[in-house]
């Protein structure tokens, strides 16, 4: 059991090392440019960037996740602090879906704010 989990615990350690820090750097910066690479490419990686249809930004004449960005950014760690976290949470994931088609946005929303914060986020 315990190979088991050591090897687990390897491939993830590998994930953040390789991908998860980079981006989680990348969305915590300046540069717009990049945050919308990265946000590409974790929706890439974490599988989902289908769900986010590109009539609601690249066929509306907006870079790809646009929207998405614009409400990550806004987005400060303090908001969710205690009892606020859930709420804020779905509010995140409210506004995201209003961009694109009203669909559930949950577990896109909270990979995206994880990957801009971490703590206090739950995936």
């Amino acid at each position: 059991m315990a190979a088991g989990f050591n090897s687990y615990a390897l491939r993830y350690l590998n994930q953040w090392v390789k991908h998860d820090r980079p981006c989680c750097e990348a969305l915590e910066g300046h540069d717009n440019s990049q945050k919308l690479k990265t946000l590409k490419a974790v929706a890439v990686e974490y599988r989902i960037a289908r769900n986010l249809p590109t009539r609601y930004d690249v066929k509306k004449r907006l870079l790809r996740f646009r929207p998405v960005l614009e409400i990550i950014d806004r987005q400060e760690r303090a908001d969710f602090i205690g009892d606020n976290l859930v709420r804020e949470i779905m509010q995140v994931s409210k506004e995201i879906s209003e961009k694109y088609g009203g669909h559930d946005y949950l577990s896109l929303t909270t990979k995206f704010l994880w990957m801009k914060m971490k703590s206090p986020i739950i995936i």
